[in-house]
């Protein structure tokens, strides 16, 4: 009952400001434009990096120089994990690991649609920039606990014979109640005007559910965790960047050298790959 009064006063509250209204407005156009242009601006192009001696770079060049639609450089070895972290690469061609018969390229090309590299995985990454964007706006959301906190209004509901955790439980509830508005604006409309979003509606439905919980959760531990605004929001926004880099929203985990791919199960994005597959 005292969380349920929580999460009503809450919403009540946040109803009678302008920027909740604003943000519940602009945050989720804001998405939708984004999140549909972005799939479309991907490079057609499949980036190779080629990584070893002089001679072994050249008598890859001619062999890449060969093939239509395949965009190629020499890598730095001091930058190549970071360059796999961030999706600067789709294949690396390495003297002394990948065959000289390119099989690795050909065998990346050959598990491709024919539309290319600008339709691949796009609904996996729109739900994945979704996830992301959600953790971080769900923390600014739920870091009206620690002004409570500091106004004593958390206090008050303890001392007033509320449970421990009860008023935590009322801005997770209020928190969801705003943000799952939003997400429902934006999966419909992705669904109704963006043809790359093609998931049924049984799928968007486990879909909601999973960002929706997922992020909101990220957002209370954050606060909770947080001894100040300022450090909730830095924490919020830096997390979910690293989580998303980490999760296969850049770059496939596939590819992320091997002690990336095992931090990668920390991540909710690589669970939300997962979930997808």
């Amino acid at each position: 009952m005292v969380s349920y009064l929580v999460m009503k006063n809450n919403i009540r509250r946040s109803m009678k400001k302008k920027s909740t209204w604003l943000g519940m407005l602009l945050i989720p156009l804001l998405l939708i434009i984004t999140g549909s242009v972005s799939v479309r601006m991907e490079n057609k192009q499949i980036r190779v990096g080629i990584l070893g001696s002089a001679e072994y770079v050249q008598a890859m060049s001619v062999e890449l120089g060969t093939m239509e639609g395949v965009l190629f450089e020499e890598a730095r070895e001091d930058t190549i994990h970071t360059d796999r972290l961030m999706g600067k690469y789709h294949v690396v061609l390495q003297e002394g690991k990948d065959s000289d018969d390119l099989s690795q390229l050909h065998a990346f090309i050959a598990e491709r649609p024919e539309q290319g590299i600008a339709q691949l995985n796009a609904r996996k990454r729109m739900v994945s920039m979704l996830l992301t964007i959600y953790m971080t706006v769900s923390t600014l959301y739920a870091m009206g606990y620690l002004r409570d906190k500091r106004e004593g209004a958390v206090e008050r509901v303890h001392v007033c014979g509320g449970r421990k955790g009860s008023y935590l439980l009322g801005c997770f509830g209020s928190c969801v109640m705003i943000t799952g508005v939003q997400l429902v604006f934006v999966l419909l409309c992705w669904k109704l005007f963006d043809s790359n979003f093609t998931y049924s509606i049984i799928e968007m439905g486990k879909l909601f559910a999973f960002i929706l919980v997922v992020s909101n959760l990220y957002g209370i531990v954050v606060t909770r965790i947080s001894k100040s605004e300022m450090m909730a929001g830095i924490l919020g926004s830096s997390g979910a960047a690293l989580f998303s880099m980490l999760g296969g929203t850049f770059v496939a985990v596939e590819q992320m050298p091997h002690f990336l791919q095992l931090m990668s199960y920390v991540s909710p994005m690589s669970w939300l790959m997962h979930f997808l597959a």
